[in-house]
This record gives structure tokens, C-alpha cells and sequence, in this order.
């Protein structure tokens, strides 16, 4: 449960000072067409974001992003292809969005976040990332000991190195 909008947080600020946040969504696995399961997945990513939005009054950007290898989970949380796939709906909420809408305030600017997402153990041409089992915990979808410091380098990388990120997050 989010904190009251008027409380203070550690940093000493409110909640309304928050700008920016970065937003990576997933679904459980249900059996229906690879289509409609992208379409399931972009209208909940828009409901997070109207949540944040709520909580947040003075968002200006959402940093999307999908989720890591599903290629080695075990039953239906989110395995392969629908963790590949879930990219595509952050390109397609990214291509929709309106410029009246992010112009006027009535929405944040959704941009591109890190991309984690690479084929279990061929590596990733830009970087050479892989993702072995043993970089999961025992559902073979939540990273683990090993897999959450790649997720943790990935997006510290991405915001130290993003244009438009780097202004603001290397200002501290």
C-alpha cells in the first residue's frame, strides 16, 4: 500500500515531488492467443500507470520495461514466448501514446526502460548477458541470488547511461 501522498518519505520529500518512475509489468500465464494475452498485459500496464499517476500527482515519465528470461519457469508464471512478447506491448503503449495528452499533463511521457530480457544461455549480442537456471530461485521466474545483481547492473547501467535519464539520476 503506498505511502499518503502528504507523508514524508526518507529522502525527506513527499510523494507529490516523484517525477519519474520506472515500471516493468508481467501476468501469470493464461491459455489464450498470444494476441489477446498482449492485449491483457498492455491494459494492465495502463492501469499501473494511472495508479502511479494517482499516487503521484507530479509524474512526468514512466521508463517501461519487460521482464527477464521465462524460458526456465516451472508452471504458468509467465514462461516463453509470453516473456519475450511482453516487450511488444511496451512498444505498442510507447507508439500510442498522445501528444496532447503528455503536452496537456493528463498523462507521463512512457519511454523505453531497460531491456533485461535475453535467450536463456546464447548471449546477448549488446552486452553478452545470459540467463542460467541457476539464476533463478525455484519457479525458474523470480531472479535469485546469482540473477539479481544482473537485474540490479542492467538498470543501474540503463540510468546511468540513457540521454535523458542520466540528467536527473546523476544529479545526486
Amino acid at each position: 500500500m503506498p505511502a499518503e501522498s502528504g507523508q514524508t518519505h526518507e529522502c525527506g520529500r513527499t510523494l507529490k515531488f516523484h517525477h519519474r518512475s520506472w515500471c516493468a509489468c508481467a501476468q501469470r500465464w493464461i491459455k489464450q492467443e498470444d494476441a489477446e494475452h498482449g492485449r491483457q498485459l498492455e491494459r494492465d500496464t495502463l492501469r499501473v500507470v494511472a495508479n502511479l499517476q494517482e499516487h503521484f500527482p507530479n509524474l512526468r515519465i514512466v521508463y517501461l520495461g519487460s521482464r527477464i528470461y521465462g524460458g526456465w519457469a516451472d508452471g504458468q508464471l509467465n514462461p516463453e514466448p509470453y516473456a519475450y512478447e511482453g516487450a511488444y506491448v511496451v512498444r505498442w503503449l510507447i507508439n500510442s501514446q498522445s501528444e496532447a495528452n503528455v503536452a496537456a499533463g493528463k498523462s507521463p511521457l512512457l519511454l523505453w526502460g531497460p531491456y533485461f530480457w535475453g535467450d536463456g544461455l546464447k548471449p546477448r549480442k549488446s552486452d553478452g548477458v545470459i540467463w542460467e537456471r541457476r539464476d533463478f530461485v525455484g519457479d525458474g521466474t523470480h531472479p535469485g541470488n546469482s540473477g539479481r545483481p544482473k537485474v540490479a547492473e542492467q538498470l543501474l547501467g540503463f540510468f546511468k547511461n540513457d540521454e535523458f535519464a542520466k540528467t536527473w539520476f546523476l544529479t545526486r
